[in-house]
C-alpha cells in the first residue's frame, strides 16, 4: 500500500493495513507553499462567520497570515476532524464545531447553518473538489496556500525497489491532487509497474480528466468519508 507521506489525515488508514499486516509505502507528493491572502470581507462583522479549516495544512498557512494575530481571538473555527482540530488547537484556538467522520458525512448544527462561511484552502481546487458546499452570494472562498506536485524524488531508492518488485500495490488517494500524483509517477515507471494495481479512492471517481489507464481494480467507499473508508479498508482481501 501506498500512501501520501505528507497527509496527516492518512495515519488512521496506515494504521488499519499495517494491522492487516500490509506494508506501508509512503511517497512524499506534494509541496505546500503559503499564499498571503487579504482579511476576508465578510461584510459583517467576523466573529459571525465560520471558518472552514479543511485540513492540517490549512491551519499550518492560517498562522502564517499577516493578519491572523489581529483576528486570532474572532475566528469561529469549524474542522472535519480530530487531525485538523488538533492543529487548529495549536494556534491557540478551541474550534466551535468539528465533525467526527469529515464535512460530507455530517451536516452543520441548524445553530450554525445560518451562519456565512469563509473556506481558508488550497488555491488549486475547484468549487466541486471542496469538502463543504459553499453558497456562491453568502460564502467566501479564500486561497491562502497552493500545493503543487514535488519535482523531486518522492520515494527513496529502498522504497522504489520495494514498488518495482512488487506484484501487486494497492494505493490510497484521498482527494482527485492526490489520484493525479500517484498516476503520474506511476507512468513514469512504465514497465517496471506492479503488474497489479489497485486505486483506493476516497472520492468515486471512475475516470478523471487525465486519468491513466493502467489500473486493473478500483475500489470506493460508499460515502466520501472516514468511517466508510475505514470499512472499506477492513473488508478489502489484500
Amino acid at each position: 500500500m501506498c500512501t501520501d507521506r505528507q497527509d496527516v489525515a492518512a495515519q488512521p488508514y496506515a494504521t488499519v493495513l499495517q494491522q492487516r499486516g500490509c506494508r506501508v509505502l509512503r511517497a512524499s507528493l506534494f509541496v505546500d507553499s503559503a499564499v498571503k491572502a487579504a482579511l476576508p470581507d465578510t461584510n459583517g462583522p467576523l466573529e459571525e462567520a465560520l471558518v472552514v479549516i479543511p485540513s492540517p495544512r490549512a491551519a499550518v498557512a492560517l498562522a502564517r497570515q499577516s493578519w491572523f494575530p489581529d483576528v486570532r481571538s474572532s475566528l469561529r473555527i469549524i474542522t472535519p476532524g480530530p487531525e485538523t482540530s488538533q492543529a487548529v488547537r495549536a494556534l491557540g484556538i478551541t474550534p466551535v464545531w468539528s465533525a467526527t467522520g469529515g464535512f460530507r458525512r455530517e451536516a452543520l448544527p441548524a445553530a450554525l447553518e445560518a451562519h456565512p462561511k469563509i473556506y481558508l484552502g488550497n488555491r488549486a481546487l475547484t468549487p466541486t473538489d471542496l469538502s463543504i458546499k459553499l453558497d456562491p452570494e453568502r460564502d467566501l472562498f479564500v486561497p491562502i496556500y497552493h500545493r503543487a506536485l514535488s519535482l523531486l524524488n518522492p520515494w527513496t531508492p529502498a522504497t522504489a525497489r520495494e514498488i518495482i518488485q512488487a506484484p501487486a500495490l494497492s494505493v490510497l488517494a484521498l482527494s482527485p491532487s492526490q489520484r493525479q500524483g500517484f498516476e503520474s509517477l506511476l507512468t513514469k515507471l512504465g514497465a517496471k509497474r506492479p503488474d497489479q494495481l489497485r486505486l483506493i479512492g476516497l472520492i468515486a471517481r471512475k475516470r478523471t480528466r487525465f486519468s491513466a489507464k493502467f489500473w486493473t481494480e478500483m475500489a470506493f467507499p460508499e460515502s466520501s468519508n472516514r468511517l466508510s473508508m475505514l470499512e472499506l479498508l477492513k473488508s478489502l482481501a489484500f
